[in-house]
C-alpha cells in the first residue's frame, strides 16, 4: 500500500485516506485535516472508512442545515430542524440564566471553607475584614464571640506566633469554653529561600518552602505522616495552603527539643508545615476528632 493511498469513495465534506506509517487521515480540504491513529491493517482500515464516511455525510447534511437555516428541509415528524434547533438554543440559555442567578444568589450564604484553588470570597473577606479589625487574636472571650458569629469551634482555638523565637514555645492549644491555655509546643517555621533559624520569611507561593500568615481551619488527616492534620487557608495570605499540602504534623528535631538554644535548627522537616511536638500533634488529632465538621476549629498564625 502505497504511504498516502485514498482509500476509495469520498464522503459530502472530504476525503478519507490511509498513510501507512502515520493511521488514517479525514482531509476537509484547504488544509484541513484530522489524524486517527489506528492499527496498520488494511480489513480493520476499509471497515473503519466505511463507518466514517456514513457518519459524517449524515453530520454534513444536518449542520448544513442548521447553519444555512433552511426553512424547506424537515426531520421527522414534520418540525422544521431549524425550530428545533432554535428552541433548544432557548432551554440551554435559560439553564444557563437560572445557574447564574442562583450562584450570585448563594454568594452570601457561602461557607467560611470555600474552595481550594480559588481566592477567598467576599463572605470570607468580611469575615476577615472583622477578625483583623475588631478582635484581639489573644483575647479569648473575643476569640470565642467571634468563632460563634462566624461558624467556627467555639471549644478549641490555636494560636501560633512566629515573632517568638522557635527556641522557645510558641505553638498554643487553648479552650475556648473554660478561657484557659491547653497545651503549648515548639514549632519549627519553613525551611524555604530567606528563612533562616532566627528570622522567618513568609510566602503563600508554590513551592516556596516558606510559612503562610493568617486564618486556617483542620480540614481532614493527612496522608504524607501517620499523625498529621492538614489545613485549609482562609486568607488571601495563605489561601493555597490545602493545595501546598501544609499541615501540622511531629519532627523528632521538635519533640527532642529542650530549649537549651535560642532557635531550632530549620531543615527539611518543614516546608511551611506547622512542626510540632509528637505530644502536641496527639493532641491536635484527638480535638480534630472530636470537632464538628461544620464548626471547624481555626488555628491562626502571626508575626508581630
Amino acid at each position: 500500500m502505497a504511504d498516502n493511498e485514498c482509500l476509495g469513495n469520498s464522503f459530502s465534506m472530504g476525503t478519507i485516506y490511509w498513510h501507512t506509517f502515520r493511521g488514517m487521515c479525514i482531509d476537509f480540504g484547504k488544509g484541513h485535516s484530522i489524524l486517527i491513529r489506528v492499527y496498520r491493517h488494511r480489513v480493520l482500515c476499509n471497515e473503519l472508512h466505511r463507518l466514517l464516511c456514513a457518519y459524517l455525510d449524515q453530520f454534513a447534511f444536518q449542520l448544513d442545515i442548521i447553519c444555512n437555516n433552511k426553512e424547506t428541509n424537515q426531520i421527522e415528524g414534520g418540525h422544521f430542524i431549524n425550530q428545533t434547533y432554535k428552541r433548544t438554543m432557548n432551554k440551554i440559555y435559560i439553564i444557563l440564566l437560572v445557574v447564574i442567578v442562583l450562584l450570585i444568589v448563594s454568594i452570601p450564604f457561602v461557607p467560611p471553607i470555600y474552595n481550594r484553588y480559588t481566592k477567598p470570597l467576599y463572605k470570607n473577606y468580611v469575615d476577615a475584614k472583622e477578625w483583623y479589625g475588631k478582635v484581639d487574636c489573644e483575647n479569648l472571650s473575643q476569640v470565642r464571640d467571634y468563632c460563634e458569629r462566624r461558624g467556627y469551634s467555639t471549644d478549641y482555638y490555636i494560636l501560633v506566633d512566629f515573632s517568638i523565637p522557635s527556641g522557645k514555645k510558641r505553638f498554643f492549644i487553648y479552650d475556648l469554653q473554660h478561657g484557659k491555655r491547653l497545651m503549648s509546643s515548639y514549632c519549627m517555621h519553613g525551611s524555604g529561600k530567606g528563612n533562616t533559624d532566627a528570622k522567618p520569611k513568609f510566602s503563600n507561593e508554590f513551592d516556596s518552602g516558606c510559612s503562610s500568615l493568617g486564618r486556617y481551619v483542620m480540614v481532614g488527616k493527612g496522608s504524607k505522616f501517620k499523625k498529621s492534620i492538614r489545613l485549609r487557608g482562609l486568607d488571601k495570605t495563605n489561601y493555597l495552603a490545602e493545595t501546598r499540602g501544609i499541615l501540622i504534623h511531629s519532627a523528632g528535631k521538635v519533640t527532642r527539643f529542650s530549649g537549651d538554644r535560642e532557635y531550632i535548627p530549620i531543615g527539611s522537616e518543614s516546608r511551611g508545615c506547622f512542626t510540632v511536638s509528637r505530644d502536641c500533634v496527639t493532641k491536635v488529632m484527638e480535638i480534630y476528632r472530636g470537632a464538628s465538621k461544620h464548626r471547624p476549629v481555626m488555628l491562626y498564625a502571626k508575626y508581630k
